[in-house]
């Protein structure tokens, strides 16, 4: 099983005033993902811009960074898998974000071990929202279920559907939810 958080990069960019305070201006933003995605930035942050319209320039950073610096290696690992065929590979995106600080640390890394281990209780009052404990059964099933038996109950991961569970409040098999980003981001991380 291979993913990650859809935000994991929130929590490492927290300490950054700018992000934090959501004042970071295009400018900056442009910046900061060029040393990254070189010379596909404007690319990248014109598909951003297209597809988070609602997003402002701190939190495209934080899903910039996230899918360049754990997004695309998630995804290079889970096909770099599948190509082999000795098991089958299953992929997913936990997305259910934390109302926690005024929700500004997003689905960031971390976030889906208390769902995971069904542990929501230990977590404080500042992280619970309502949906959360039908989310965690979901996730700890999951993990339990993989654990004891190898499988998830959606389609493993292939080259042609890039089945991924998002693991959300309506968690839901997706084919290739990143085939948008995806091709840029996988030519950037491999040159």
């Amino acid at each position: 099983m291979v993913g990650g958080t859809k935000d994991e990069s929130a929590i490492f960019l927290a300490p950054d005033n700018a992000v934090w305070n959501r004042t970071l201006t295009d400018a900056d933003l442009h910046k900061r993902v060029e040393p990254i995605a070189g010379s596909a930035t404007d690319p990248v942050l014109a598909y951003y811009s297209c597809c988070k319209p609602a997003a402002n320039a701190a939190e495209r950073l934080i899903t910039a960074t996230t899918a360049s610096n754990f997004g695309v290696r998630s995804i290079l690992l889970a096909e770099r898998k599948a190509e082999r065929a000795k098991a089958p590979v299953w992929m997913y995106d936990f997305a259910w974000e934390t109302p926690a600080f005024d929700g500004k640390l997003k689905s960031c890394h971390s976030v889906e071990v208390p769902f995971v281990f069904d542990s929501l209780k230990v977590i404080g009052e500042r992280h619970q929202k309502s949906g959360a404990q039908a989310v965690a059964d979901k996730v700890s099933k999951t993990w339990a279920t993989f654990a004891r038996t190898g499988k998830a109950d959606w389609a493993p991961y292939t080259a042609d559907k890039r089945t991924t569970m998002v693991f959300n409040d309506d968690s839901r098999a997706v084919d290739d939810p990143d085939k948008d980003i995806r091709p840029l981001w996988s030519k950037v991380a491999t040159t």
